[in-house]
């Protein structure tokens, strides 16, 4: 499974058909970017299966340190060149990371699920635009138990997911409804839906996952 997981991934970047990617900023992490910056500012913040997401360097310029995993190497190498930043690659633990001079953006090349904990450290908050939709149905365990551990007692996690008729297609972007989301995270943390914007194919939905009793207003 683990080599299927990437593999899939890695075919679709290098036939340039990374259809998922936004060329901006997404417009979800700027409305909703505040949730973080009140836990805590600058913070530290992960982007799992990152690609080559410009919304890196948009939260790089306003001050924080970013963290990206993504299991292929195609598109961290985009990424900075895209950019324009000077990077370095060295070994940290057992993997391969990719970082700019200053440290504050590191991508680590790394299948998700083999990432060891220890070497990327905890985190303020998390930036999930297009991860928990992306992986398999039967790896959400074992993602939600990822998380959990990557984030310190206080945090602000802004989720982007899909819900729709998964007969009609089976993804990705895989359905993630408002109830998986509860199932699971609900154990760790509140989920508030911030936003939920609607079409007849079924609806994209905002949320912040934070500690228990974590307001979702403003």
């Amino acid at each position: 499974m683990t080599s299927q997981r990437v593999e899939y991934w890695d075919a679709k970047w290098k036939a340039n058909q990374s259809s998922w990617h936004i060329d901006g900023t997404n417009n979800f992490l700027v409305k909703y970017f505040n949730h973080i910056t009140k836990i805590k500012n600058p913070a530290r913040i992960l982007v799992p299966l990152c690609g080559k997401a410009v919304d890196m360097k948009w939260m790089y310029d306003l001050g924080h340190s970013v963290v990206g995993i993504e299991g292929v190497e195609e598109p961290i190498i985009q990424f900075f060149t895209e950019q324009h930043l000077e990077y370095r690659k060295e070994m940290i633990g057992n993997c391969p990371c990719y970082s700019t001079e200053d440290g504050r953006i590191q991508i680590f090349h790394s299948d998700l699920f083999l990432i060891d904990a220890e070497v990327v450290g905890k985190f303020d908050g998390t930036w999930d635009r297009g991860s928990l939709v992306a992986i398999y149905q039967e790896d959400r365990e074992k993602y939600a138990e990822l998380m959990k551990k990557l984030l310190n007692e206080s945090f602000a996690y802004v989720l982007t997911t899909v819900a729709y008729d998964q007969s009609k297609f089976s993804g990705p972007p895989r359905s993630v409804p408002e109830n998986e989301m509860n199932r699971l995270f609900g154990d760790f943390c509140d989920v508030n839906i911030l936003e939920i914007l609607t079409d007849p194919d079924g609806c994209n939905i905002v949320a912040l996952l934070g500690r228990k009793n974590m307001k979702s207003s403003e």
